[in-house]
């Protein structure tokens, strides 16, 4: 428990509920929108995103 929990919990009697970080949102939608996806959709996000990373990757070694 933090401080401002403990210090929110001492004055109304009850731990509150610490909000989600931006990052932990991001993350839960980004898993929520892949598993309803299909397995080729999947498939072609996957091989898309290799492809960059595979180009952004050369050109780096190019520098």
């Amino acid at each position: 428990m933090t401080y401002d929990q403990t210090r929110s919990s001492s004055a109304s009697g009850t731990p509150s509920t610490p909000s989600p970080t931006p990052r932990a949102r991001r993350g839960r939608l980004l898993r929520a929108e892949w598993q309803d996806q299909d397995s080729e959709t999947q498939s072609d996000e996957l091989r898309h995103a290799l492809r960059q990373y595979r180009e952004i990757t050369q050109r780096l070694l190019q520098l």
